[in-house]
């Protein structure tokens, strides 16, 4: 084993050493040995927010062995040791905004999913009963008049079917009914909406149509059909740089944001299918397509540094989608973003289990890994973020997809 593998395999130790020494070491371990290179088996245009970029991946991602993602072991690790970490810390505070801080992300839905994972209750569903309080005291605060970004449905779904906790059912219904972006019928909405400023709010709702149908609740298929059409919309804006308007602080796509809406979207095509439905086969297409932009356009094959320090690092074998293309002053830079891999990832496993593309395998693997071994997981935002769908990538790279060459 190489100098380069043997750092790289054994990276849990990295995380027990100060920042700027743990960067030190996998640099000195990337450049151990030049890293292959594989030309794009597929490309696309490159236009939209990614015109006025300033870097374009021409690497294609190197083989994955087809029985599951390689990384699989340590993101495991990761969930249950920094998970019990960040559950003691909710558990520990006392003040209740660094509480609802440390529910972003949705933590009760990240904590019944680890309970689910590893079939064991404790200490999962102690952390998930705490964010659980945290988020319902925060909708009874508000009357549900909440702002679009807090529309968090999975944990109050998994509580209810889970648990049989009706009010967490009840709670849901009332997410789907009340606060901001809970009308798309409204035409003022209806068109503003289609902004992909609002892709977040928008993926959200989409989500919790989804789970209160999935709950029972009667369908609003006219309504859902609105929020679909305008997460399409905020595809084809990144796509295409069409963004409807001229405000240069709003002409850009972020990746962590195109996962977002890419599973809302695939939320949305799986409920039709498993409720007897033909799937919409729009939504294969276009998260085909943005997969393919975004690994063309804002995936760094090589990254170095340490967290707040990012930077392409050639000869690196971790990779990271930039954080914003293009570059925006108030939002960020074009810097890679590895603690956001995991939102972004499960477009690929999802893409692989349809379609058992080779590409989707290979490129799912390595923002998987990227995630897994630079993502700091100190902050319980950064960690609910790492473990809010990832679980939905290990499922579909699990696939038995027969790998085709693309």
């Amino acid at each position: 084993m190489s100098t380069k593998q043997s750092v790289l395999t054994g990276w849990r130790w990295l995380r027990w050493l100060p920042p700027t020494l743990a960067a030190l070491l996998i640099g000195l371990a990337c450049t151990a040995t030049e890293r292959p290179h594989r030309p794009l088996t597929v490309t696309v245009p490159v236009a939209g927010c990614a015109a006025d970029g300033g870097r374009e991946n021409r690497q294609e991602a190197n083989p994955s062995p087809a029985d599951g993602p390689p990384d699989l072991a340590e993101w495991e690790a990761a969930m249950v040791d920094y998970g019990r970490r960040r559950g003691d810390d909710l558990l520990g505070e006392s003040n209740f905004q660094a509480q609802l801080n440390m529910q972003y992300y949705d933590a009760q839905r990240v904590f019944l999913q680890i309970a689910d994972y590893t079939g064991d209750d404790d200490p999962w569903q102690r952390y998930a009963d705490a964010a659980e309080s945290t988020y319902k005291t925060y909708l009874e605060k508000n009357d549900f008049q909440i702002a679009g970004y807090m529309r968090f449905p999975h944990g109050l779904f998994m509580d209810w079917r889970r648990n049989g906790d009706e009010q967490s059912r009840e709670y849901l219904f009332r997410l789907r009914e009340t606060g901001a972006f809970a009308t798309p019928e409204d035409p003022a909405y209806n068109r503003l909406w289609r902004d992909s400023r609002y892709s977040r709010e928008i993926a959200y709702a989409i989500e919790t149509q989804v789970l209160a149908e999935r709950a029972g609740a009667p369908a609003q298929t006219y309504r859902k059909d609105l929020y679909v059409d305008m997460a399409l919309d905020h595809i084809d804006a990144w796509l295409t740089g069409d963004f409807g308007h001229n405000d240069e602080q709003w002409r850009f796509c972020q990746a962590f944001m195109a996962g977002l809406t890419a599973s809302a979207l695939i939320a949305y095509d799986d409920h039709l299918e498993s409720t007897g439905r033909d799937r919409d086969p729009r939504v294969l297409a276009r998260i085909e397509t943005l997969s393919d932009w975004l690994w063309q356009t804002m995936w760094v094959a090589g990254v170095g540094g340490s967290r707040g320090d990012w930077y392409p690092h050639e000869s690196s074998t971790l990779g990271a989608f930039e954080y914003v293309q293009p570059s925006v002053e108030g939002v960020g830079s074009e810097d890679p973003a590895p603690d956001l891999n995991l939102l972004i990832a499960p477009m690929y496993g999802w893409l692989y289990a349809q379609t058992g593309a080779a590409r989707f395998r290979d490129r799912g693997d390595a923002v998987f890994a990227g995630g897994i071994a630079m993502a700091s997981l100190e902050q319980n935002k950064i960690f609910n973020q790492n473990f809010r769908s990832s679980f939905d990538y290990v499922e579909w790279r699990r696939h038995d997809a027969s790998a085709v060459e693309d």
